[in-house]
């Protein structure tokens, strides 16, 4: 049988490639060569994947609004039922103890991997996320409240932390990057041609997927904005 065209993919820490196909099957590729080892089947569409640090297990984000966790080296399975609409990201905290996950259901989960329940975070996390306005807002999951750092001229499509959680990256559709003090809420414009050309490729990356909501760590009561990517910081 033909491989099926990838919806999602990404390395995984040993320098694996894990893909995501149209048919719902999840594989591995070993660097430097064309063979796939199957995984996982019957997934579902692939919206977003991420890794648990430190573990063989691979998180799956679906169109149908399911997260699945598959072990890379058992193929245990587990899955997390919560989401009325596709997964647009997940991310994972650095110790691997907790699973974030935005959806275009307007709510941003936060999983807690040991028990499978959703939860409130305890501890010195952090959760960013980005609406569809261009908001990029800062979350304390301890507390439930939240912070607009400030907004893009467009949609926001892609966030990241810098490794020591100081700062906060966003790319958006208005083909800029902009890097966020999270302690001040300052900002400064990354310019160029080469960081235009990667927000704009970021955009049009997750330009299919529509965005999803800042929930539990709070849905907007005003039914607005929509954020379509989340990031998650020890601080």
């Amino acid at each position: 049988m033909s491989q099926a065209r990838p919806t999602v993919g990404g390395f995984s820490a040993d320098g694996r490639l894990f893909t995501v196909d149209m048919r719902g099957e999840l594989h591995s590729w070993m660097p430097g060569t064309r063979e796939a080892r199957l995984l996982a089947s019957n997934l579902g569409i692939g919206t977003s994947l991420a890794f648990v640090p430190g573990t063989p297990w691979v998180a799956i984000g679906t169109q149908e609004g399911v997260s699945r966790l598959r072990s890379s080296v058992t193929g245990q399975a587990r899955d997390l039922h919560h989401h009325e609409g596709l997964v647009n990201s997940l991310d994972v905290t650095s110790d691997g103890r907790y699973l974030a996950a935005a959806s275009a259901d307007r709510t941003a989960i936060l999983w807690d991997l040991a028990t499978g329940e959703p939860r409130v975070l305890r501890g010195p996390q952090r959760l960013a996320s980005a609406d569809e306005n261009g908001g990029v807002w800062l979350w304390a999951p301890s507390s439930g409240k939240g912070q607009r750092l400030g907004a893009h001229g467009a949609k926001v499509w892609r966030l990241a932390f810098s490794p020591d959680g100081g700062h906060l990256a966003s790319a958006g559709e208005d083909k800029v990057v902009r890097l966020w003090n999270v302690s001040t809420g300052e900002s400064r414009t990354l310019t160029g041609h080469a960081i235009g050309s990667f927000a704009a490729r970021c955009a049009r990356g997750f330009a299919r997927r529509s965005p999803a909501g800042a929930g539990s760590v709070p849905r907007r009561r005003d039914g607005g904005t929509k954020p379509p990517h989340c990031a998650t910081r020890r601080a």
